[in-house]
């Protein structure tokens, strides 16, 4: 699998081939980057997915 990188391998073995390319190939939007979207959007990335959108909403304080 030419697409997993060396620091993926301990996933791979987790995960089996098939899974982890469907990881590398998805898409994944996180709505939200407070305490729990924060780290969720930091654990997907470090998953090794390459296409991240993110969205959040800062409201002004008056």
């Amino acid at each position: 699998m030419s697409l997993i990188k060396p620091w993926m391998q301990r996933t791979q073995i987790l995960l089996g081939d098939e899974k982890l390319q469907k990881i590398v190939d998805s898409h994944v939007l996180v709505v939200g980057l407070g305490g729990v979207g924060g780290m969720a959007a930091e654990m997907i990335c470090r998953e090794g997915d390459k296409k991240i959108c993110t969205a959040f909403f800062i409201d002004k304080l008056r």
